[in-house]
């Protein structure tokens, strides 16, 4: 029998006709997928109609089988198990001849773990890479791209993260200007190196679109964990460069629609382990520290306990995402109890030369805390993410890396998730986030960086206790080394040992509560 000739070029394409009906719909079943959103808005007692209850990432066009190129794996499997041959004919893109070899020599000598990860991504092609924030991934990604000498695309998804990329590539290439390649609004300046937001590439189509597409041989996604959204899917699964690699600390997500992540990446080529890298003093052990407040939202409280917890764990829900996060967040920034402690918390690591972030859901909370900064004769900065805020962006972050000033409020949105800001040391986070696993880590991330004159590093969670109830403690506890809590009496009690009393007490009212309704 003539092999199953796979064509791999942006995606796997197999004519449908050399394909026996029942290997075809099994390739079809393997990339289709359960959409857990559906599920979520059924639990929840929402209409679901409009959101479909599977996800296809397989497509037909005249005759011919498109499958993602990250499952070429699966597709040899099936072929195999059905007792097929096959053939691979290699339509990837190596890129425009006149950028290929010369992308200047990289400037960093790389960490062994970093260097394994630069070798797994030139093995694989088509990967995700893992590795903890604050580990290097992106000098990892610049020493790949320097030893492939490929033009490469890097794919960012906000302007904070291109400006940072451009920084690095900076200091590790050596490349300045226009040397460096830009796809950013109406901008289109292609280069070895191009840097591209990912809302620019996915406007292009047609020629121009096919311009690009043809000038890339390497293409790295950074953030690789938001290309389940349906735009960066559909740039990543239209780009034709050879290789293709994600990278991220985690690519889970919470509404679990990973799978995606692996159709268009493939499967991680190389996990580094987070515990080694804290032995080898690579990154810092974050310590938490968690703040109890006496903050109560009455009305989020009974439509939380309405909504039931079982409820909102079988939607895959946080249980401040369940129902109205929005609602509590607003009650949260106009408490100014709670922002007095926040601000008790910063201006004490400020006294004692610790660069300090505050992180919040919302900009007028950002914003008030740097109104209260100022104040209490704190000089201070703005970290928001709109393009309007750059310039304040930009001019604290440089505030914060040259000392000049030592506390800045930022949304978790802009600063959160992918922000290089090494001089800092300590965070305080002033809206729930221990309900979402990756969430906090890329927050705690924001702290564990290793710089010169940096010795440990703080996160301070402040813990509304009687809103989200014990289920955020004991997510902290379980996700971080060092947790301590503050007690009462103003002592910091070890993590485990206060989840225990508090559960303890917990049990106590429930049996003095379940006796006195037996009576």
């Amino acid at each position: 029998m003539t092999p199953i000739e796979i064509v791999v070029d942006s995606q796997l394409r197999i004519h449908q006709a050399t394909l026996p009906p029942d290997v075809a719909e099994e390739l079809k079943a393997e990339f289709t997928h359960v959409n857990p959103e559906h599920a979520k808005l059924r639990t929840m007692g929402y209409a679901a109609w409009k959101c479909p209850r599977v996800i296809y990432t397989w497509t037909i066009d005249q005759g011919v089988l498109s499958l993602p190129r990250g499952g070429l794996g699966q597709v040899r499997s099936i072929l195999a198990r059905n007792g097929l041959d096959w053939s691979v004919k290699d339509e990837r893109c190596e890129g425009d001849p006149k950028l290929r070899g010369k992308i200047p020599k990289h400037r960093l000598v790389l960490w062994d773990f970093q260097e394994q990860l630069v070798q797994a991504a030139i093995a694989k092609e088509n990967c995700l890479l893992r590795a903890p924030t604050g580990s290097g991934k992106t000098s990892a990604a610049i020493g790949l791209i320097a030893r492939l000498q490929l033009p490469a695309l890097v794919v960012v998804w906000n302007g904070a993260l291109l400006d940072q990329w451009v920084q690095r590539i900076e200091k590790e290439l050596g490349l300045h200007g226009r040397e460096i390649g830009m796809v950013r609004g109406g901008d289109r300046r292609l280069a070895p190196v191009t840097l591209a937001m990912q809302q620019t590439l996915w406007k292009m189509r047609g020629a121009e679109w096919d311009w690009l597409d043809r000038s890339f041989g390497v293409m790295v996604a950074d953030e690789a964990q938001r290309a389940c959204a349906r735009s960066y899917l559909d740039v990543f699964t239209r780009l034709s460069a050879r290789y293709r690699v994600g990278i991220s600390a985690n690519e889970a997500r919470r509404d679990r629609k990973q799978f995606l992540t692996y159709d268009v990446f493939g499967q991680v080529a190389l996990a580094v382990d987070e515990k080694k890298l804290v032995r080898d003093g690579i990154v810092h052990e974050v310590e938490v520290r968690v703040v109890p407040t006496t903050f109560e939202c009455p009305e989020y409280a009974d439509a939380r306990a309405e909504f039931g917890e079982a409820m909102a764990a079988e939607a895959n829900m946080s249980d401040v995402e369940a129902p109205d996060f929005k609602f509590l967040l607003d009650r949260i920034v106009e408490n100014e109890e709670r922002n007095r402690v926040v601000m008790q918390l910063a201006i004490a690591e400020v006294k004692q030369d610790n660069p300090t972030i505050a992180l919040s859901h919302r900009r007028d909370h950002c914003q008030r805390f740097c109104t209260l900064a100022a104040a209490a004769g704190c000089p201070s900065g703005l970290l928001l993410g709109s393009k309007a805020d750059s310039a304040e962006f930009e001019r604290s972050a440089a505030g914060l890396k040259a000392r000049k000033i030592m506390f800045a409020a930022g949304t978790i949105q802009a600063v959160g998730q992918g922000i290089d800001l090494p001089a800092v040391s300590r965070g305080i986070v002033t809206t729930p986030v221990a309900g979402n696993k990756y969430l906090w880590g890329q927050v705690r991330g924001r702290m564990c960086r290793v710089t010169e004159g940096k010795t440990d590093a703080v996160v301070y969670y402040l813990w509304d206790q009687h809103c989200v109830g014990v289920g955020h403690l004991a997510n902290l506890v379980a996700w971080n080394k060092v947790v301590k809590v503050l007690d009462i009496g103003g002592q910091w009690i070890e993590g485990r040992a206060y989840l225990e009393m508090v559960r303890d007490l917990l049990r106590a009212k429930k049996e003095q509560d379940d006796g006195e309704a037996t009576k």
